[in-house]
């Protein structure tokens, strides 16, 4: 009958190698976030916890800290497990670890909100990863062979009426 082979997905040269080598995915979240911040790498997680905890929460952060010692240890893991992504489609899956982590239940994280914002994350991921255009990438403004999707044919109005259907 017919044989099967499987298909990878994208540049055939690069896509069996374990990992991919261009600009963009050299560095992690954490390496930019402490090089954008001037930190050292030492200081990130509490940086990014103390960043992205709801603004309620940072007011009695300190004093929980003392009386529940544990109660921010998913979010500091939460913290310490997106430093390492490279790319922010990579982010989604961090979140939904963290929103299943077994620490991540009581009155006060759940009705209160005291912890982490997975959104004020989300967004500071994607600013710190996307803030600059690696070195050697090309621009759409500079490089006349890019074009943005769907610019070539956003000039060409095709109009269907009634009818038209049986004229393609």
């Amino acid at each position: 009958m017919y044989e099967v082979t499987p298909v990878r997905a994208g540049n055939p040269d690069t896509s069996a190698s374990p990992k991919n080598t261009s600009p963009m995915h050299e560095r992690t979240f954490a390496e930019l976030y402490c090089e954008q911040h001037g930190l050292p790498e030492s200081d990130f997680v509490q940086s990014v916890w103390r960043e992205t905890l709801y603004p309620h929460a940072r007011i009695i952060a300190s004093l929980i800290q003392v009386l529940k010692p544990r109660h921010f240890a998913a979010d500091l893991e939460f913290a310490h497990d997106v430093g390492r992504i490279r790319r922010f489609r990579d982010y989604a899956t961090e979140a939904e670890a963290f929103a299943h982590h077994p620490e991540n239940r009581g009155l006060l994280r759940t009705i209160f909100n005291i912890r982490v914002s997975a959104r004020r994350m989300r967004r500071l991921v994607r600013t710190t990863l996307h803030a600059t255009v690696p070195a050697g990438a090309a621009s759409a403004e500079g490089d006349p062979h890019s074009v943005a999707p769907f610019a070539a044919s956003a000039s060409r109005r095709v109009v269907l009426r009634p009818g038209d259907a049986g004229k393609l």
